[in-house]
């Protein structure tokens, strides 16, 4: 009678052990390995997306202040230009000794005095602008070092990461020849139905969107394991 007893033992262990079984728990156990490989890397790849999104805006702040300075000297230009003629006129108009009038000499060097004054408003406001455009290009001297700092290291990131998302897609295709065998609807049947291995849940897995697709297939996978013991 005992070795009866042994004999049904066995068959039972080798039934919940089957071939079927067996590869579940292998796609299981490669899904959740690929699933912490990913999760190693999507540090790095959330501090790559903060810093390309940082510096596309320095760019358009950096873009609109070179545009504000240009803009500054071009204004700065036509007062010049304006100021220049304006002097021009006014020695013209007041050459040493022609006039025969002190009140016309009195103000022919006041206009001068004037345009003076001007001339030295518009010399302050040239070195001001000429600082800020300094500051300006010093800002987009950093800011295409740190740009091309994050090509390198995104390059190199993207040398890893992209062979482990073809891993996940192609393990998703394994998944979803699983999901559409007779022994899935068998395991999900002996599992009692569980939600996570519903149709709307694991029935349209998008390998273009593998991260989302991977967690959802391996929680319909657990829920069998789990139902299976």
């Amino acid at each position: 009678m005992a070795g009866c007893m042994l004999l049904l033992a066995a068959a039972g262990a080798s039934s919940e052990d089957s071939p079927d079984q067996r590869l579940t728990d292998a796609l299981l156990q490669e899904g959740v390995l690929l699933e912490a490989d990913i999760a190693k890397l999507q540090p790095v790849a959330a501090e790559l997306d903060r810093e390309r999104k940082r510096l596309q805006a320095e760019e358009t702040k950096l873009t609109d202040e070179a545009a504000q300075v240009t803009k500054g000297f071009d204004a700065l230009n036509a007062a010049a230009d304006k100021l220049n003629t304006a002097t021009q006129q006014q020695r013209e108009e007041c050459a040493a000794g022609s006039s025969k009038f002190q009140s016309e000499a009195d103000a022919c060097n006041g206009n001068a005095a004037a345009l003076r004054r001007e001339g030295d408003t518009l010399h302050a406001q040239g070195a001001e602008l000429d600082k800020r455009q300094e500051q300006v290009n010093k800002r987009i001297v950093e800011h295409n070092a740190a740009g091309k700092e994050w090509n390198q290291r995104s390059t190199a990131h993207q040398q890893v990461w992209m062979p482990s998302i073809k891993q996940v897609q192609g393990w998703l295709g394994r998944f979803q020849d699983f999901y559409r065998s007779a022994t899935f609807s068998q395991f999900v049947t002996s599992a009692g139905n569980p939600a996570d291995c519903a149709e709307e849940r694991v029935g349209a897995l998008n390998p273009f969107d593998p991260l989302p697709s991977l967690g959802h297939a391996l929680q319909c996978l657990k829920a069998l394991k789990a139902g299976a013991g």
